[in-house]
């Protein structure tokens, strides 16, 4: 009996595989996964030190349409401002006046 690499096609007997493992064709939502330039980095980081507008320019990159790189840091920083939102409030609950 032999067993065969589930991530290596080699050992499969179709060759219905597909080899470009990072093909976007399949996860939907348009958007594109090139590669984000440091200009577009340095403009991110200074939108999300601005007070009031980090939190609005954070939901438009985690929810807009654009590129996955994006996408997925707005989704990554709002849960982390959810996060210390909570241990803010937890911590200040238990703090004596």
């Amino acid at each position: 009996m032999t067993f065969h690499n589930l991530n290596d096609p080699v050992g499969f007997p179709s060759n219905n595989h597909n080899r470009n493992y990072y093909n976007n064709s399949g996860r939907g939502g348009g958007g594109t996964d090139d590669v984000v330039s440091i200009g577009t980095w340095v403009l991110i980081l200074i939108l999300t030190a601005i007070p009031v507008v980090n939190i609005i320019s954070l939901f438009v990159m985690a929810f807009g349409i654009g590129n996955q790189n994006i996408k997925n840091y707005g989704k990554a920083a709002l849960i982390i401002m959810g996060i210390g939102i909570v241990l803010a409030m937890l911590l200040g609950a238990c703090s004596d006046f």
